[in-house]
């Protein structure tokens, strides 16, 4: 009963920044702090007891964490140690200032993306990096657990094109600099084998998007012409 309860309380709920604050609060512990049992959260937030075992409970439904059998308690029960899963990263990050702190101790989680941090920064410089990782975090509004980490390389990867890639073919008159990121940026896309692979998928999706309005026009323009 008081599952059924708390599920149709959370009916609406989607993402991290709709829940309540002391979910976030356990979250975001467990992202800044690194692995916690339910009794470390406790103790190390204040939280009370039933406040960080509905939490947990909650996180873990939403795939935002995931818990791991890690010894026994004093009195002989499984000892579970709860971690973030990349969904429950990529929520965590954009709910701190500075999202590097929890990128570097996290990053192993999401490889692809996230765990090319430190490369990213260097090549187009922190704030553009932390834009990618926003824009294509905003996707998790509608996306489901399971698909959301696809989901969200993908959109980072149409953000690296349509923020980058776009400008270096349009623009005349970038600055020597501007010029240089750019051309860092594609480098990294085209050394690195996991974002060759994404940026390879999105071309093709494009193209085939292209081909079809070409075609659609072109059918337009025939029947003008008739």
């Amino acid at each position: 009963m008081q599952k059924q309860k708390l599920a149709w309380r959370l009916r609406h709920i989607d993402t991290l920044n709709q829940m309540p604050e002391s979910y976030k609060k356990v979250l975001l512990h467990i992202a800044q702090e690194g692995p916690k049992t339910k009794y470390q959260i406790e103790k190390e937030t204040r939280l009370s007891h039933a406040t960080v075992h509905e939490a947990i409970y909650v996180l873990s439904n939403y795939g935002q964490i995931e818990g791991k059998t890690v010894g026994t308690t004093r009195v002989g029960l499984p000892k579970t140690q709860y971690s973030l899963t990349p969904r429950g990263l990529i929520e965590a990050i954009l709910e701190v200032e500075d999202m590097g702190k929890i990128i570097q101790k996290w990053k192993h989680i999401e490889p692809v993306i996230i765990g090319k941090w430190n490369e990213l920064v260097e090549k187009i410089g922190k704030k553009n990096a932390e834009k990618i990782i926003i824009h294509a975090s905003s996707y998790l509004d509608w996306i489901t657990a399971g698909s959301n980490v696809e989901t969200f390389r993908e959109h980072a990867i149409e953000l690296f094109f349509r923020e980058y890639a776009y400008e270096l073919f349009e623009t005349k008159t970038s600055n020597p600099s501007a010029k240089q990121e750019l051309e860092n940026l594609i480098t990294a896309l085209k050394t690195d084998e996991q974002l060759k692979h994404y940026a390879r998928k999105y071309i093709a999706e494009r193209m085939n998007t292209l081909r079809k309005e070409l075609e659609c026009v072109q059918f337009l323009e025939k029947k003008l012409s008739d």
